[in-house]
């Protein structure tokens, strides 16, 4: 029974990579056509199509649809792979699970937000031209994120999009160092008494 979890959590990595190329691919190329691009399509479209029925996936200039498909697909695999480590099945073993898996794709969203913010900042400081394509993709990934942002600063204070990308880029650094040092060894204890194995 362990290895079959684990090939299907396999499965279902390598699954999220397909559509993580699918993404990439039609992102800077566009549309391709022909027979290998159908039964790329062919192999992706259900589970997108699941996930674009969702309005709240879809703003005016980015398609949150495919993170949500491989967030999705990245939990599924995480708590196949550790419920083939479990010693035990019970419901504190599946919470765990469930928690772990939850968790860790929220840090790794973290910190890819963390990565394109400092990016942009970095960016913003050495670049004097104007802003092109690569740099407004990364303003509309960060669009959300930043307006939360700049709600901390005060109301009549008129915030600089650097001040708001470096307070940003900040809090993010060190919620990942919390989660990395604190959270995650702490669930580690939690999946370990609810009898996972996850070292």
């Amino acid at each position: 029974m362990p290895l079959i979890l684990r090939i299907a959590s396999a499965l279902v990595t390598v699954y999220s990579f397909v559509i993580i190329f699918r993404v990439l691919v039609t992102m800077f190329s566009g549309e391709h056509y022909g027979p290998p691009w159908r039964v790329l399509y062919a192999a992706t479209d259900p589970v997108l199509r699941l996930f674009h029925g969702l309005r709240f996936l879809r703003t005016a200039t980015v398609d949150f649809t495919p993170i949500a498909a491989i967030v999705t697909l990245q939990i599924l695999a995480s708590l196949l792979l550790s419920f083939s480590n479990a010693a035990f099945f019970t419901l504190a073993t599946v919470f765990a699970a469930l928690l772990l898996a939850v968790w860790r794709i929220f840090f790794w969203i973290m910190v890819f937000f963390t990565v394109v913010a400092v990016i942009r900042l970095i960016s913003l400081f050495v670049s004097r031209r104007p802003a092109m394509f690569f740099f407004q993709m990364l303003d509309n990934i960060l669009a959300s994120p930043a307006r939360l942002a700049s709600s901390f600063f005060p109301r009549r204070q008129n915030s600089d999009y650097r001040a708001v990308l470096g307070v940003m880029s900040f809090v993010l650094v060190f919620l990942c160092i919390i989660g990395l040092f604190v959270v995650e060894p702490a669930l580690g204890l939690l999946c370990y008494y609810a009898g996972l194995r996850v070292w």
